[in-house]
């Protein structure tokens, strides 16, 4: 016999990397981190990542996610899926982004980056930076995973 219950959900956006950010041992770890700290955390909510998917750094981190911590993922589209496919450096980054398309529970269209911004500040509450770029304002909530320093800052405490 199974059971029925509704699960709440802990949206968390993840921002696009910056450009010196690579993906290796050292965001893994941290990626792997602050999933779990999250998911300990929340034990009573789904860990949902929304993401454009458009870098290999925030894709990592949303694979991390679905593997490791049972994660969900909500894809923001801010423009048609084949343009974000051209963008790719190469074949093996577009069949991973393909991958986890297919993985998406929801697939969200949003108009430009105006749009994910907007949709960030209703329904993201807390935000994954990758690397040392600027942090956007909302939500206010934020933690930093910078694998070069191979920090994870958290800007707010439990």
């Amino acid at each position: 016999m199974y059971k029925r219950q509704v699960v709440r959900m802990l949206i968390v956006g993840v921002a696009a990397a910056d450009d010196a950010c690579r993906t290796g041992s050292a965001l893994r770890r941290l990626a792997d981190r602050a999933l779990e700290r999250l998911s300990s955390r929340h034990p009573d909510r789904c860990l949902v990542l929304a993401s454009t998917l458009e870098d290999s750094a925030c894709r990592l981190l949303v694979r991390r996610a679905l593997e490791r911590v049972g994660g969900a993922l909500f894809l923001l589209c801010p423009r048609p899926l084949p343009e974000t496919l051209a963008s790719q450096p190469d074949e093996q980054s577009r069949l991973d982004l393909l991958d986890l398309t297919a993985r998406a529970e929801r697939r969200i269209g949003l108009r430009g980056e105006r749009g994910v911004k907007e949709w960030y500040e209703r329904r993201v509450e807390i935000v994954l930076l990758i690397g040392q770029g600027t942090a956007p304002r909302l939500p206010r909530k934020q933690a930093r995973l910078d694998p070069q320093a191979g920090v994870l800052d958290w800007n707010f405490e439990y």
